[in-house]
């Protein structure tokens, strides 16, 4: 165990230890303790002063870590990085310790952040690519329209044209459920300029009825109020405005499945507002398909959904062309995918985008780190199996997390 791994290599008697609260400090570290006759100190709660050399070598470490990586990264790179970094940097250079010239992290930032911080750039003049391809960022630049996305498009202006209080956009987490909401931002302004949009990134973070109704008119530039009547009233003061000057407000809300029961029966309560000709104000939803359980809690919310999309995984050839339409919006025309790697990276992908993205992530960062330009089959394999592993930490991650209680 820990302990006596660090009894043995300790090179002076160990008569007292000083931790944390931490869970791991009790049970069997502290039995063990009591079996070797060591004092077990543990700090009080919210006291990072009485522990300030290993608070702020922590520190340290978290600062070289990020330099090292680049703050754009997602879980799966961030952990290949961090075997990486313990290797090479922690283990080896030793960057905390500190020297009459001063810290090796001082005198070595420039490598560091040539390392880290601009590994987008270095990737690129490497492999020659005008931007990076295989980012897991939302940019509607990076949005390949398969027939369905298409669909999805066309049935959310056309809900929203013909006056329905919604429009409705599902699908599984990757499959560019939010790419296509930044697409419908930066697009309708065009096709649609009477249109004012509103986007809220999360359903999740309304917290109740009530709040619903403050987000909303906090959109408008309005001050909310504690009380319900006073609410409904002032957003119904500015939805009437805004059809006078023939304004039609359109909120687009992303993540709805994380939405409480009570903002999705704020929504349809709000949906309510209309003339008898029109709808004062319209939502375009997004999010995945389990919302369709909460739904059937809300009949009158599911009846108003007269065009709904539902987004499915890719096909191979799906799958493929949106591959070569990132590399080539990154400016390589050649091919860097054989036909075989990319069947592997599909049928590992799931014919999820997102997932498909990260391995030709991986497998970019895999071949620059061995310094060679061509894509070979066991890079891709190295690629899928980092894949691989950290789907099943996050995995593992997700199953220990509370449930979180289901209420009305």
């Amino acid at each position: 165990m820990f302990l006596e791994e660090l009894l043995r290599k300790c090179p002076f008697p160990v008569r007292a230890i000083q931790v944390d609260g931490g869970s791991e400090f009790y049970g069997e570290f502290e039995e063990a303790c009591k079996e070797y006759g060591i004092k077990l100190f543990v700090l009080p709660p919210r006291s990072p002063k009485l522990n300030g050399v290993v608070e702020r070598l922590n520190r340290t470490f978290r600062e070289e870590f990020w330099a090292y990586c680049g703050d754009e990264v997602d879980l799966e790179t961030m952990r290949f990085h961090l075997e990486r970094w313990t290797e090479e940097v922690y283990n080896r250079r030793k960057l905390y310790r500190s020297s009459k010239e001063g810290t090796l992290l001082d005198r070595n930032k420039t490598t560091l952040a040539s390392l880290g911080k601009d590994y987008y750039a270095r990737c690129c003049r490497f492999f020659g690519f005008t931007e990076y391809p295989f980012r897991v960022l939302p940019d509607p630049r990076y949005l390949y329209f398969t027939e369905q996305h298409q669909t999805a498009y066309r049935r959310a202006i056309y809900s929203i044209d013909s006056g329905s209080a919604f429009a409705a956009i599902w699908g599984s987490m990757g499959l560019g459920k939010t790419s296509l909401a930044y697409y419908l931002i930066h697009n309708i302004p065009e096709i649609r300029p009477h249109w004012e949009v509103h986007f809220i990134e999360s359903a999740g973070s309304f917290g109740s009825f009530l709040d619903v109704y403050r987000r909303i008119i906090a959109a408008f530039g309005k001050e909310a109020h504690r009380n319900m009547a006073e609410n409904d009233r002032t957003l119904k003061e500015v939805l009437f405005r805004k059809a006078e000057q023939n304004i039609r407000p359109v909120f687009i809300i992303d993540e709805l499945q994380e939405a409480p029961f009570q903002a999705l029966k704020a929504l349809r309560t709000i949906s309510n507002i209309e003339t008898p000709s029109t709808k004062l104000i319209q939502f375009i939803l997004l999010g995945s398909e389990e919302v369709f359980r909460k739904f059937d809690r809300i009949p009158a919310f599911r009846d108003r959904l007269v065009f709904p999309t539902s987004l499915s995984p890719l096909d191979f050839q799906d799958m493929r062309q949106m591959i070569g339409f990132r590399l080539n919006l990154a400016g390589c025309d050649e091919r860097i995918f054989t036909e075989s790697q990319l069947e592997n990276i599909f049928l590992h992908s799931l014919g999820i985008p997102r997932h498909a993205v990260l391995i030709c992530s991986n497998a970019l960062r895999i071949a620059l780190d061995r310094g060679q330009r061509e894509i070979t089959d066991d890079v891709v394999q190295q690629a899928i199996e980092l894949f691989e592993e950290g789907r099943r930490r996050s995995l593992w991650a997700e199953e220990r997390k509370p449930k979180k209680r289901r209420g009305l």
